[in-house]
């Protein structure tokens, strides 16, 4: 969620309609955007004055230390006084297109007379926004477009010029340009007579460009980039935002996932479009007049309901379309028929299913974000615990759904389960048979695992399949009988055969739709083991809100706190701080399936079963920057003798509320364990003893399994060189055991886009982050492509060859970076280990400036020495850092990335080798030159760098000199990490660094050339001490060059 406001014309130049972005720390976003989801705050009516503010660059720079909670009221706007829902969404709603041109020329290609057509359908377009908001709301809204304006150049569409190019410019400063454009062509202020205005760009340019378009809520303003001003479902997405409709999430989640709704972002064709979901339609007021609330609180509560879709409205007969349930908390939940016909003809998710939809606050009146919870065929059955936090569970039951009727209707059940369900009426007795035929049917009771279960029923005398069921969906519930439709066949000798069928896999690159909600598990407290516990195995186990809190913290207790297995040692949490501000495990959650790539979840849709996968999920709250913050995962195959196993410890991505994920195999063992240890500071431990720290337990059956599942990752054995000719070009893979990128033997090892981003920056979360094999955590500052990243590295034969790389070649890498502002603030060390599984790290060549801003590639040469599974390590710091124990630096922008390589052995080259000394670091000093595999070349070259590195001497020291040149700075001599200097700001150290060595203290190369990098950092004559931990400085006072080129020699 992006945050801007809307700038009272005083504070923009007499200027309406002007808007500037905050700049918050990350407390006070997350604190804004937790009082918009609640509903305090309504985006684009409440005004905020906020005390200690500053515009500046057309940004509203906040004091860090600032409350956002402070000074709401409401703008003075009458649309605003006369909506019941935030917005009007009914009626006549007066339309603009707005066409674009920068200061470049660049403007969409489209005429205007196409886009109106494409936009309002003012031509031959059937499928656009027009027709897509008058079908889904029945004409409740009537979409004008061509007021009569002089200045349209096509009917309801104007063109502007702007003064500054697309490329370069913000988005903000882009928007502002044209809103006061169109104010100036129009003669007034917007909207003015128009409710919703539409910007098309030609293009977006940058780093920032992941958007197809954006749009204000609760607001009259919507812009597109390219293409996307014609596709109806992203433009009734956008509107939808204007309308104050907030994103539609999935079962897994995420923020866009539910595809049966527009606001789940499903559609990007350009004739497709579909309708809302029962709580965005409840908010939008369509379908007041079939609309009913209902109160499941009631004691004894049971009730039948006849539901007709959206897409039938109009033929409803008083049936409703939407059911809001009453939680009396808020975050109440909405079923729907999810009808896939007239206007939801083209629905991309549920056809003609029940959904049921829970918004996070609002009671669904207002902007809330909203989540598919499940979608339900005939016989199925949603349950929903402790609802409204009355301690009762009340069930949703799908008695049956009927689609051959004009309008198809679901009939639904809901009950508290303490009265008993009406009975359903006894269907209509069937026509007779044809002479000759026989009425057949068949009627399945499942076993625990209905999802697995196909049947056929075979007439042996004719061959033809009477009745079969291959879709298991069908089977929702363990213990159920299912009766299949009655069919008329030939009489004869029948043959029935069912089957376990396994779950599908799942495509690729198609979405996965989630098995039904009714398989996955809510946890209940289990007093015998003190923690919430899944008795039943599902695909998933969640605790929901059993674990919510921390101890007996302020505002925040604990419910059974702590939540530990009594059959293991005591685990009590930590008490201190308040609920929400500091930390707390607020939910657990374990999936079957796995995690991609990008580390998104991946649901299988089957059961949690031993030797398969599975994730957890856990849903926390960090304090502060939340880098101070770690979760410890352990899992236990026993709970009832819990032996805790580590998983892995993840760093908080950020403040506020975060989720984490890891996904792992699932070991043999019906009743299982997953404990998360969230400790402030301090080192993993199943139990820390900090008073932040929560320790939280939940327990998951386990489906058997037909094998022994995989043991934990362990490090991989050093692999077995391949016989045969060369191996190519290598593309490397994720190895969890090493937790880096890995290749086995080629030419070449390529990362790809394994290392691509940096920690959790925003838009650009590195996969399986931190990528390196000793837990050097990335700095989670800044946004991607803006401030540093390691995006890929590449190890190759130097000479260019096909054989497979071996001790003793060669050897080139090639850092892909991304530098800040001009680069010459950012700063790139390499390094080796010889043995990838207990890497010991050696640096290679001397520390490196970035060479320009931006996308930038750097390179070092080494040569490879013994061992077979080697590794290669890049450390892209802003600032010149101090690496640590480990070889990275720590500060907020620094991006570390390691890539595991394969190496044939090669006897000549081991016989070589010989790890560097304090005073002998061949690596440092000068690199190999070019050579082949001629023994006694490699001897003599040998004996050159020996010689070379031998004749280091100690200058003289004169003891008055508070400073020697060249030594190492002081802790203290360091620029703070934190702000990053302005553009053009120069300092001493700066300077130093931009001049190289000192005049006539270098070694040049034999055409007198000096070469622009030495290994003495600072460019001051050395002394025998290092510039940086782990290089040595020159012999005789003077500097040593890292390489020559062609077949040029270093000389004094």
């Amino acid at each position: 969620m992006a945050l801007e406001c809307e700038l009272d014309p005083d504070d923009a130049g007499g200027i309406s309609g002007i808007s500037a972005p905050l700049r918050l720390s990350p407390q006070q976003k997350a604190e804004l955007e937790g009082m918009i989801y609640a509903g305090r705050i309504d985006p684009g009516i409440d005004m905020l004055d906020i005390e200690g503010d500053e515009i500046e660059d057309q940004v509203i720079k906040i004091d860090p230390v600032a409350k956002m909670s402070a000074k709401t009221s409401k703008a003075p706007s009458a649309k605003a006084q006369k909506r019941r829902r935030l917005v009007d969404t009914t009626g006549d709603l007066n339309m603009l297109l707005v066409k674009v041109t920068d200061s470049a020329g660049k403007t969409y290609p489209d005429s205007a007379v196409t886009m109106s057509d494409e936009v309002f359908g003012t031509g031959v377009d059937t499928v656009n926004l027009k027709s897509g908001l008058e079908e889904c709301s029945w004409d409740k809204i009537n979409v004008v477009v061509g007021l009569g304006d002089s200045n349209e150049v096509a009917t309801g569409v104007i063109e502007v010029s702007i003064g500054i190019p697309l490329d370069g410019s913000t988005d903000s400063a882009i928007r502002n340009a044209v809103t006061t454009a169109v104010q100036t062509k129009l003669g007034h202020s917007l909207p003015g007579p128009y409710d919703y205005v539409l910007y098309s760009l030609e293009k977006c340019y940058g780093t920032d460009c992941g958007w197809a378009a954006y749009a204000y809520i609760n607001s009259w303003n919507s812009v597109y980039q390219g293409v996307y001003y014609k596709r109806p479902g992203v433009l009734m997405h956008e509107l939808g935002h204007n309308f104050g409709l907030a994103h539609s999430g999935g079962f897994d989640g995420a923020t866009y996932t539910d595809h049966t709704c527009t606001m789940g972002n499903p559609h990007y064709g350009d004739d497709t479009f579909q309708c809302f979901n029962p709580a965005k339609n409840f908010q939008l007021n369509w379908y007041d007049d079939a609309e009913i609330t209902e109160d499941p609180r009631v004691q004894g509560y049971s009730k039948t309901l006849t539901l007709v879709g959206v897409g039938e409205y109009n033929i409803r007969g008083g049936n409703p379309v939407t059911v809001r349930l009453e939680t009396g908390t808020g975050a109440d939940y909405f079923v729907g028929f999810n009808r896939a016909t007239g206007p939801n003809r083209m629905n991309d998710q549920g056809d003609d299913m029940v959904n049921i939809i829970q918004v996070g606050s609002g009671n669904g009146e207002s902007y809330s974000q909203s989540f598919l919870k499940s979608l339900l065929s005939q016989g199925q059955s949603y349950a929903i615990s402790d609802f409204g936090g009355t301690g009762k569970t009340v069930t949703i039951t799908v008695n049956s759904i009927n689609t051959s009727t004009s309008p198809g209707t679901a009939v639904i059940h809901i009950s508290d389960g303490l009265t008993p369900a009406p009975p359903t009426p006894a269907p209509t007795p069937p026509p007779p048979c044809p002479s000759g035929e026989k009425r057949y049917q068949v009627t399945i009771t499942t076993d625990n695992y209905p999802g697995e279960t196909s049947y056929v029923l075979k007439n042996t005398c004719t061959g033809d399949n009477v009745l079969t069921k291959t879709d298991t969906n069908s089977f929702g519930e363990a213990g159920t009988s299912y009766p299949s439709e009655e069919v008329c066949a030939s009489a004869g000798k029948m043959e029935f055969v069912i089957q376990p069928t396994a779950p599908p896999t799942p495509s690729p690159t198609a979405p996965v739709t989630p098995a039904p909600t009714s398989l996955s598990q809510e946890a209940a407290f289990d007093l015998a083991y003190g923690v919430p516990r899944c008795a039943n195995v599902g695909t998933s186990c969640d605790s929901k809100a059993l674990l919510n809190g921390r101890g007996t913290i302020t505002n925040g207790n604990e419910s059974s706190a702590s939540n530990t297995n009594k059959f293991g040692t005591a685990c009590n949490d930590g008490n201190s701080g308040t609920y929400h501000s500091d930390e707390s495990i607020d939910q657990i959650t374990v999936t079957a399936g796995d995690l991609d790539a990008e580390g998104n979840p991946v649901p299988s849709g089957d059961f949690i079963v031993e030797g398969g996968r599975a994730y957890v999920t856990v849903k926390l709250w960090c304090w502060g920057s939340g880098a101070s913050d770690n979760a410890d995962i352990f899992l236990s195959n026993d709970a009832s003798s819990p032996d805790w196993q580590a998983l892995t410890t993840i760093t908080c991505p950020g403040s506020g509320a975060q989720t984490i994920r890891h996904a792992f195999d699932v070991p043999s063992g019906a009743d299982q364990s997953i404990r998360v240890n969230f400790r402030y500071n301090g080192s993993p431990s199943t139990c820390s003893s900090g008073s932040y720290d929560d320790h939280d337990d939940l327990i998951f059956a386990v489906k058997p399994g037909s094998g022994t599942p995989p043991p934990a990752p362990t490090p991989p054995p050093t692999p077995t060189p391949p016989t045969g000719g060369p191996s190519g070009p290598q593309t490397a893979s994720y190895d969890a055991g090493l937790g880096a990128p890995k290749c086995s033997y080629g030419s070449s090892c390529n990362s790809v886009g394994l290392l691509n981003g940096r920690g959790t920056i925003g838009g650009g979360n590195e996969p399986n982050r931190p990528n390196t094999l000793n837990a050097c955590n990335d700095g989670n500052y800044g946004s991607y492509h803006s401030d540093e990243s390691i995006d890929k590295i590449v190890v190759t034969r130097a000479d260019g060859g096909s054989g497979d790389l071996t001790e003793g070649d060669e050897v080139t890498i090639t850092a892909t970076v991304w530098c800040w502002s001009t680069g010459t603030q950012d700063y790139i060390d390499f390094y080796y280990a010889s043995n990838a599984n207990s890497p010991a790290w050696n640096q290679i060549g001397a520390r490196q400036t970035c060479p320009g801003g931006q996308a930038q590639t750097v390179s070092r040469n080494f040569v490879l020495p013994s061992g077979g599974l080697q590794a290669v390590r890049v450390n892209l710091m802003y600032g010149s850092g101090t690496p640590g124990t480990n070889k990275c630096t720590a500060g907020g922008y620094d991006d570390t990335d390691d890539l595991v390589i394969s190496v044939k052995p090669n006897a000549i080259a081991a016989s070589m080798a010989a790890p560097p000394s304090k005073h002998d670091d061949v690596q440092g000093a000068i690199d190999v030159v070019e050579k082949d595999n001629s023994a006694v070349i490699a001897d003599e070259e040998a004996k050159k760098l020996k010689d070379l590195n031998a004749s280091t001497e100690k200058p003289d020291v004169d003891d008055d000199d508070d400073k020697k040149k060249g030594g190492k700075k002081k802790k203290g001599d360091k620029k703070k990490k934190g702000d990053k200097k302005k553009k053009g700001d120069k300092d001493e150290d700066d300077e130093a660094e931009e001049r190289g060595v000192s005049g006539g203290s270098m070694y040049v190369c034999s055409k007198k050339r000096p070469l622009d990098e030495t290994i003495c950092e600072d460019g001051d004559e050395a002394d025998d001490t290092c510039s940086y931990e782990g290089q040595e400085c020159g012999k005789r006072r003077k500097c040593w060059f890292a390489s020559c080129d062609g077949d040029e020699e270093a000389t004094e």
